[in-house]
């Protein structure tokens, strides 16, 4: 019997990887450059703040995928019986 569940991952999608990619490195480059942080208002960031903006921006994606993982464990099992 062959399923129809098709495995989606984070890779899945080459086109939105790539624009969320290059839009996180804009946004890096805004802030670091000096003249636009004075043009868009911005505060540079230490260390410490970089580590916090990725990990909260990180939680969706670990959150997403972790329930999918989950959700696909608890399939399999119901499959199986």
């Amino acid at each position: 019997m062959h399923s129809l569940h098709h495995t989606i991952s984070v890779l899945t999608n080459k086109p939105l990887l790539l624009t969320a990619v290059l839009f996180a490195l804009l946004q890096v480059g805004l802030v670091l450059n000096p003249w636009t942080r004075e043009v868009f208002k911005l505060a540079s960031f230490d260390p410490e703040h970089w580590i916090m903006a990725f990990g909260v921006g990180s939680l969706m994606l670990v959150a997403v995928e972790l329930w999918k993982a989950a959700r696909s464990d608890s399939e399999e099992r119901k499959n199986r019986q």
